[in-house]
């Protein structure tokens, strides 16, 4: 079973980067498409609190993450 978001709002990195200290949901092609998520700071995509300049050149598009459940 594959887990989809709701609203899918998918947003280029080409058109618009996060705003900083944002964490955020980012889509990127290295050697396979896969999907993490990253903090966003000072123009960098973080993962596991290291900034990895060679991941971030491969991202693509990026999106808020959602809201969590209400329980």
């Amino acid at each position: 079973m594959r887990c989809t978001l709701v609203d899918n709002k998918w947003i280029s990195v080409k058109d618009k980067l996060p705003e900083n200290n944002q964490t955020v949901l980012v889509w990127f092609c290295c050697l396979y498409a896969e999907y993490r998520i990253c903090f966003y700071f000072k123009n960098s995509f973080y993962h596991n609190s290291i900034s990895d300049k060679n991941l971030s050149k491969y991202i693509t598009y990026w999106m808020p993450l959602p809201e969590p459940p209400n329980k």
